[in-house]
């Protein structure tokens, strides 16, 4: 603690000697978690923004995007499970989103503004597929791929996540969709 608040413009020896004390455990946490798409896309953006957000998982804030897509998650969950049940209805999803949105901290400029994005988004959704498609649907099967690393140290990790909606159609054939509707 003392050598880093000395040097505190520049924390990377500091943090170097940390790595090379923790490596077992920073080893240990990584083959055993695995990585999420999310976390994947964060080592790919920055190795150090995986690092601190997916491996040691230091708390950080979210985003009011990231609400609103959890937001809207959360309702396109429900009309997917309505859509099995046999009808989706459209005040039932978007009480959802906003009951999810409404629940999130954010400024209330930022939520009049993702409450108006997501129900028409939703609207415009639920009028496209709504009436529910000749398909069988499920939504949150989660999945889990070993991926070879090419590193002796760990030779393999595990990527996993969860599919936002899988359509099973007709001769077999699976159409897999991923919503977006964070920022």
């Amino acid at each position: 603690e003392g050598d880093f608040l000395k040097d505190s413009k520049n924390p990377a020896p500091v943090l170097a000697d940390l790595l090379v004390r923790e490596r077992a455990h920073i080893h240990t946490r990584l083959a055993s978690q695995g990585m999420s798409v999310s976390a994947l896309n964060n080592y790919l953006d920055s190795p150090w923004r995986y690092f601190f957000q997916n491996l040691l998982r230091v708390p950080s804030t979210k985003e009011p995007h990231q609400h609103f897509g959890t937001a809207m998650d959360s309702a396109l969950k429900l009309a997917t499970q309505m859509e099995r049940e046999g009808s989706v209805a459209s005040d039932r999803v978007c009480g959802e989103f906003e009951r999810v949105l409404f629940s999130a901290p954010m400024r209330e400029v930022d939520r009049t503004a993702y409450l108006k994005r997501g129900r028409d988004a939703l609207l415009g959704y639920m009028k496209q597929y709504g009436g529910g498609t000749q398909a069988e649907v499920d939504a949150g099967i989660r999945f889990s791929v070993p991926f070879a690393t090419g590193l002796a140290e760990l030779p393999e990790i595990t990527l996993h996540g969860e599919y936002d909606r899988v359509e099973f159609l007709e001769g077999g054939a699976v159409r897999v969709v991923d919503f977006k509707t964070g920022s």
